[in-house]
């Protein structure tokens, strides 16, 4: 059995300060962690993490979180905050490569992966199950060493072939997929469970700071069973921003909530994040949790980042196939690229689509082959239904969304396409609709 200290809430109010008394409590079971001890004086932050259990000690995490052991992670860190840049540092991830195995089963989980965030700056990492995005916040956090390649926050080096600074010095918050709250602590015992190095006072003011921060001034002395999914993701940022971390890892924190839930929490979670002014990595495969949450999106595939851009940007100006796949609808058509009268366009079977911008006109220009061949992205929102519009489509497929419908549509040569049909045009499968093309601008790619 492994003790250590916790403080337990004997009250809390909106009006009146935690109280926090230290406490002997005895921590077991695989849901549970013992504290890091405090690094001797004058140990190097620079020294290889080890991360195995020790006899009376446990390995350490990114502060301000408590994780269950996942292979190399076995206990929480004990808050003793490690030497950072404060809240709303940059984060600089240059060439990261990571692989795991020997050859010829090794796998490259992270090739030559390079971002920046700006200080206070929210970024995703979005991709498929596999693309590498857990590899890359694991490299962050300290939990996996690169072979390639160098990571910095606020300007200080923590991970390269030549240095490597433990998880717990990193000044990294972690809020994992299941949150990992201790379930025989109270909420403020929670929160509290990273400001070990702050007087018994100095606790009690943050971790009343910290709930007021989340919207759950009231619930100090209430334990993680006895609140909400929601409530228990709040608790959890709570915690991991107590110790006022560098830069907040988010690993799908949205995972265990329903999805009506998840798109309303992100925005909260995006407006605590901008008043705090934290730095903030969410890594997800929920593309609409990415575009509540986060300033720039990095669409992940295979270890490395297809596109780094704003989330409107993704949507409406792809740069791959992959990127216009991955995020949002859309049905590819064929199509050639023409002059006329001086001005660039694409004939497909809608119509004839005009290139207003050069950068558009750049792009086609670079995906058309010889024949000017090309592959048009048409987007539900593109596709205007209009009962005078002479070209017709078939509804072969109608899905109700509360104030619209997602129609599939078969055009005469038998290809389909989405159409984003307001929900009061309610039109049966099988009956014939007439549309246009509405979007302002042309997205191509290469013919198949």
């Amino acid at each position: 059995m492994i003790r250590a200290k916790a403080f337990a809430p004997f009250e809390s109010t909106r009006n009146q300060r935690v109280k926090l008394v230290e406490h002997d409590s005895a921590l077991q079971g695989p849901d549970s962690a013992a504290p890091l001890q405090p690094m001797p004086a004058g140990a190097s932050d620079s020294q290889p993490a080890d991360l195995r259990a020790r006899s009376g000690d446990s390995g350490g995490l990114a502060q301000g979180g408590a994780h269950r052991a996942h292979g190399d992670v076995q206990a929480a860190h004990d808050g003793q905050a490690g030497p950072g840049a404060g809240p709303g540092a940059e984060l600089v991830v240059d060439g990261v490569s990571v692989a795991f195995g020997e050859k010829p089963h090794r796998v490259q989980a992270l090739d030559r992966l390079s971002f920046t965030l700006r200080p206070g700056e929210i970024g995703c990492l979005l991709g498929a199950s596999g693309c590498g995005k857990t590899t890359a916040l694991r490299a962050i956090a300290g939990f996996v060493r690169p072979q390639q390649g160098s990571i910095a926050i606020g300007g200080r080096e923590i991970a390269s072939p030549r240095r490597w600074v433990a998880p717990e010095r990193r000044g990294v918050g972690v809020v994992f997929q299941d949150y990992a709250l201790f379930p025989h602590l109270n909420v403020a015992a929670n929160v509290a469970f990273g400001l070990r190095h702050l007087s018994a006072g100095q606790r009690a003011r943050q971790v009343e700071r910290m709930l007021e921060l989340v919207g759950l001034p009231a619930v100090g002395t209430r334990f993680p069973h006895e609140l909400s999914g929601g409530q228990q993701q709040r608790v959890a940022l709570a915690r991991a921003l107590a110790p006022a971390p560098s830069v907040l890892l988010l690993d799908e924190p949205f995972s265990n909530l329903d999805p009506d839930l998840r798109e309303r929490l992100a925005l909260d979670l995006r407006d605590i994040l901008k008043r705090h002014g934290t730095t903030a990595l969410l890594v997800t495969h929920d593309q609409y949790e990415a575009f509540a949450l986060a300033d720039s999106i990095g669409v992940m595939n295979a270890g490395h980042i297809e596109q780094w851009d704003s989330a409107y940007r993704l949507y409406h100006q792809p740069q791959t196939r992959l990127v216009a796949d991955f995020v949002g609808l859309g049905a590819f058509l064929p199509g050639r690229l023409e002059q006329r009268n001086g001005c660039a366009c694409v004939d497909i079977e809608l119509g004839t689509l005009p290139i207003l911008t050069r950068s558009d006109r750049a792009h086609a220009d670079a995906t058309a082959n010889a024949r000017g061949d090309v592959t048009v992205l048409l987007r539900p929102d593109d596709v205007i239904h209009d009962d005078s519009s002479p070209l017709q489509a078939e509804v072969v497929r109608k899905a109700f969304r509360g104030a619209s419908f997602l129609y599939t549509l078969r055009l005469p040569s038998g290809a389909q396409l989405l159409a984003l049909v307001p929900s009061h045009h309610n039109h049966a499968v099988g009956e014939r609709i007439g549309i246009r093309f509405g979007a302002d601008h042309v997205v191509t790619f290469r013919s198949d």
